[in-house]
């Protein structure tokens, strides 16, 4: 492990990148950069990218960083932040802009604010607003009710239009006790049904 003076100059080239990275994450959406350029552009990003975490593993698994080892770190280190601001030039020039998603909020029963964006991209953007205690996208809500048990799933298929109410909506009830379900909403022709 390399000394604590060589661990803090380490972490601290490391944090840099990682700003840069963060930076090109909020102003172009999470990892949308680097597909607004063309494949060469993405090719030398991804060599670039190899080639600082080589370089960063490497110092980081020595027992006493070298010269060379550390110049390298910084080298690459710069090399990516140049890789960043570059990508976002080759982007603005073939007429992209930067990520301004468009979110959908809803407010939970406890007050909590939850955001609704349509892809990872915009969500990595929205996250950044502290307003929300979660951002969510169409396919993670996919993937909710995919882990819905199929009974409940199936209301949605019985009775298309339904809203989906917490129990608290609806007053206290308990079918186990032979209590009919309450329909709030239904029309009584439809309740008797």
């Amino acid at each position: 492990m390399p000394s604590p003076a060589d661990c803090d100059t380490l972490q601290a080239i490391f944090a840099g990148v990682q700003a840069a990275m963060d930076d090109a994450d909020r102003e172009w959406g999470a990892g949308r950069l680097e597909l607004l350029v063309d494949d060469a552009w993405r090719a030398k990003l991804y060599a670039q990218k190899r080639k600082w975490s080589e370089a960063i593993q490497a110092a980081w698994n020595a027992e006493m960083v070298t010269r060379d080892q550390l110049a390298a770190v910084e080298e690459h280190a710069g090399g990516m932040k140049r890789a960043f601001a570059k990508l976002g030039e080759l982007a603005t020039e073939a007429g992209h802009r930067p990520i301004a998603p468009w979110a959908w909020d809803v407010q939970l029963s406890d007050g909590r604010m939850v955001a609704f964006v349509q892809t990872d991209a915009e969500a990595g953007k929205v996250a950044q607003d502290s307003r929300y205690v979660a951002v969510w996208t169409p396919r993670e809500i996919a993937s909710l009710i995919e882990a819905i048990p199929e009974v409940l799933q199936s209301i949605k298929q019985a009775w298309k239009g339904a809203t989906v109410l917490p129990p608290a909506a609806c007053g206290p009830f308990d079918v186990r006790r032979g209590d009919p379900i309450p329909f709030p909403d239904a029309p009584d022709a439809e309740r008797a049904a």
